[in-house]
């Protein structure tokens, strides 16, 4: 939904301060049950309605001028970090989608081999609600970042399904494999981010007060956590899913001791504003009214360090109920005053996984990331497996924990490291439970933004119900996952990542191909294959999974030279004589 005058503002969650030039909104009811997206397989059905809203994209306006947006002009050059005393303007939001409860599915997942051939190189993942141990080191960041990047995303490509099949031994290389080249610096990626200082409080809005029981103590056990109890908090949700980067407990922490009370309307930097409508003016009204208070009554310094977010937990009734963020705000906008980077969360969800999921969610659009999508869905939130989209209780997905740098790839891959024709093995311990935990591609081989190692990437990662991931839907558990990103210029945060699709265990991804069923050659296509060879328990203290992966250019496998070339040449398993392919009259 587009305001249709100045000073509307659209739902949405995170959004962030003055640089970036675009708004993304979206929201969700949580009032509406509609019937769940169809989803392709493996999918859980989702409880709730979303719908998504785009703002266009607003150049920087004056303290006092409403938000008028101009025409799109998608940015390119690096993003600028704004003066302390220059005008701001109001970052973008994004309103998550409703937390309901999962109706997970049992996975039809084959026995997992009863003794390891393997032995895992990788560490005990981290408890969820404590600190893990000192991560390795990052890799070397001395290679140069790419310049230029281009500025439209490619076609989508098709459906894509996994499908069961015997795996085969893979043919021997005709030649050794070339020495894989050093790492690419992602462009755009954040400095790492070690650190939360928010200024936390519950208000009441117009007159519409939180119930009784809900005060400053329980906004204590929510964050910091109640004396000698092992239960999740916000701080050790966060370190979880930074993999230990983001330290407990926090240093900085404010949590404002009374409620404070939010007018039914008034006028702030940014106009005008009433409590009776939720725009992006009367969430930036109200952050700025509660901080404020807070340096009225407390001297809260709320201009610099310590402090560098605000989060106000509002009562049930207000037109504000639903959870939003700025986008992109930290640490963008360091140094403004913290109500330039808000969140706004319903302090009466329940349970506390609830609001905790919530949180996660809205602070990671903070951070500048957006919603996670899936490929072939028109549902903002399509990514199960992500809490950027509608997973629960699972992590960030393997690309943005890389943009967060709260994961490094364990190899980089191009052409060199795929050869055509071979399935090239490898070993990936959880996402969860390692800091280096994915496997990031540059397909060069491909033609348009996603072949230009300069913003298109693939990022494969194993996915097991342990650590930040405990919530994971079993019908994803033991699932290689491929992710896509595609950076389409310089703003202060992501793109939507992009969920293509899932092999387990004796299967293929994707779709195997045959006489009847030849593989997808065309643009769309990745042209790249991957199966599942063996795995460890998901019981083992540090899972693990043997993948392989096969690049190829060829529909069929026909023809006197392709059937005797010792190659699998369309990555269907089989190779030469073995392939059914070859036996195709007159090919």
């Amino acid at each position: 939904m587009v305001p249709s005058a100045p000073n509307t503002v659209v739902k949405l969650l995170p959004s962030p301060p003055p640089p970036p030039s675009s708004l993304s909104l979206s929201s969700t009811s949580r009032k509406r049950q509609l019937p769940p997206q169809p989803q392709p397989q493996p999918s859980r059905p989702l409880s709730r309605a979303t719908k998504s809203e785009k703002l266009r994209p607003t150049q920087p306006a004056p303290p006092n001028a409403p938000d008028i947006p101009p025409p799109y002009s998608p940015p390119i050059a690096q993003p600028m970090v704004p003066s302390p005393n220059a005008p701001r303007r109001p970052p973008p939001f994004s309103r998550a989608r409703p937390i309901g409860a999962a109706i997970l599915k049992d996975s039809s997942l084959p026995p997992p081999p009863s003794s390891p051939s393997l032995s895992s190189p990788f560490p005990a993942p981290p408890l969820l609600h404590s600190p893990p141990f000192p991560p390795p080191p990052l890799p070397p960041t001395s290679w140069p970042t790419p310049s230029q990047r281009l500025s439209m995303p490619p076609p989508p490509p098709p459906p894509i399904r996994s499908s069961s099949l015997p795996s085969p031994p893979s043919p021997p290389p005709p030649h050794p494999l070339m020495p894989p080249p050093p790492p690419m610096a992602e462009a755009g990626l954040r400095s790492e981010v070690k650190k939360f200082s928010p200024l936390v409080a519950l208000v009441s809005v117009c007159g519409i007060s939180p119930p009784p029981g809900i005060g400053s103590n329980y906004l204590r056990r929510l964050f910091l956590g109640a004396p000698g109890a092992f239960e999740p908090t916000i701080q050790s949700v966060m370190s979880s899913l930074s993999q230990g980067r983001v330290a407990q407990p926090w240093s900085n922490i404010f949590i404002a001791p009374e409620v404070i009370d939010i007018p039914c309307g008034g006028t702030g930097t940014r106009g005008t504003w009433t409590s009776a409508e939720c725009t992006r003016t009367t969430i930036y009204s109200f952050s700025e009214f509660v901080s404020g208070e807070a340096r009225r009554r407390w001297g809260v310094k709320t201009t610099a360090d310590p402090y560098d977010r605000i989060i106000l937990m509002l009562p049930q009734g207000t037109s504000c109920t639903e959870s939003w963020g700025a986008i992109g705000c930290y640490p963008d906008f360091a140094g403004h005053d913290i109500s330039s980077c808000p969140v706004v969360i319903d302090a009466m969800m329940a349970p506390t996984t609830f609001i905790l999921d919530s949180l996660a969610h809205e602070m990671g659009h903070n951070l500048g990331l957006m919603h996670s999508k899936r490929e072939g869905s028109t549902d903002e939130y399509g990514d199960e497996t992500c809490l950027m989209g509608s997973g629960r209780g699972t992590c960030y997905n393997a690309p943005n924990m890389a943009f967060l740098r709260w994961a490094v790839p364990l190899m980089t891959l191009g052409s060199r490291q795929l050869p055509r024709g071979i399935w090239t093995p490898f070993v990936l311990p959880a996402l969860a439970s390692s800091f280096r935990n994915h496997l990031l591609i540059y397909p060069e081989w491909l033609t348009g933004p996603m072949g230009d190692p300069a913003s298109g990437a693939l990022y494969v990662s194993y996915r097991v119900p342990v650590g930040c991931d405990e919530g994971l839907d079993t019908a994803y558990a033991g699932g290689v996952q491929i992710h896509s990103y595609v950076n389409t210029g310089g703003s202060g945060w992501r793109n939507n990542t992009l969920y293509l699709g899932s092999s387990f265990l004796g299967q293929m991804w994707p779709s195997l191909g045959s006489v009847t069923s030849p593989r997808v050659i065309s643009p769309p296509s990745l042209l790249l294959a991957l199966r599942v060879v063996t795995r460890s328990p998901f019981t083992d203290s540090n899972p693990w999974v043997k993948l392989e992966l096969c690049r190829y250019d060829k529909a069929r496998e026909t023809g006197t030279l392709l059937c005797s070339n010792g190659l699998d040449d369309d990555c269907d398993g089989l190779a030469d004589q073995d392939d059914t392919d070859c036996d195709i009259p007159g090919e």
